[in-house]
């Protein structure tokens, strides 16, 4: 196991004062990088419904030394805080997964875009009362795995066709 330790360039305090925009729980590896999504706050913890998209080519993560990552790209009006998120295998779509106060899955189309894989949403999935769910993986192009921290539920969500 590697060990990669990371700063974000746009976070000038630690720990922050005020809101608190650089917590992160969606990771994922895409065209040779890793990627990261982070949960904002009010500084009373209340969740915001923004994230900011930061990037790290796997072959300049190396052990020992902090890498700076600037923000590559950033959504508001989410209609949650980001606990999850994850590229399909053929690399077209990215599910991003929001929890509080309500729990969706955002879909993403990534061809053509760049850095900014938040740039063109193709549907946003309503989970319902699905508690705490904070994590999210493609089974295959087609099918979502969506895990429910609290309650250890396991659930598979088929997408509409069209992503």
């Amino acid at each position: 196991m590697r060990e990669i330790w990371i700063a974000y360039a746009d976070q000038t305090e630690f720990p922050p004062k005020g809101e608190k925009r650089w917590d992160c729980e969606a990771v994922f590896v895409h065209r040779g990088a890793l990627w990261f999504l982070t949960k904002h706050r009010t500084a009373q913890g209340l969740p915001l419904d923004s994230t900011a998209l930061y990037r790290l080519p796997l072959d300049q993560a190396s052990s020992g030394v902090v890498h700076r990552l600037a923000p590559v790209d950033r959504r508001e009006g989410l209609g949650g805080w980001v606990t999850g998120a994850d590229a399909s295998p053929s690399g077209r779509t990215l599910a991003v997964l929001t929890h509080l106060p309500k729990a969706r899955v955002w879909l993403f189309d990534l061809r053509g875009v760049g850095d900014r894989l938040l740039s063109k949403p193709i549907r946003v999935l309503e989970l319902g009362e699905v508690g705490q769910i904070e994590s999210v993986a493609f089974d295959g192009e087609d099918r979502l795995l969506l895990a429910n921290e609290s309650r250890r539920e396991l659930f598979r969500l088929d997408l509409p066709p069209g992503g």
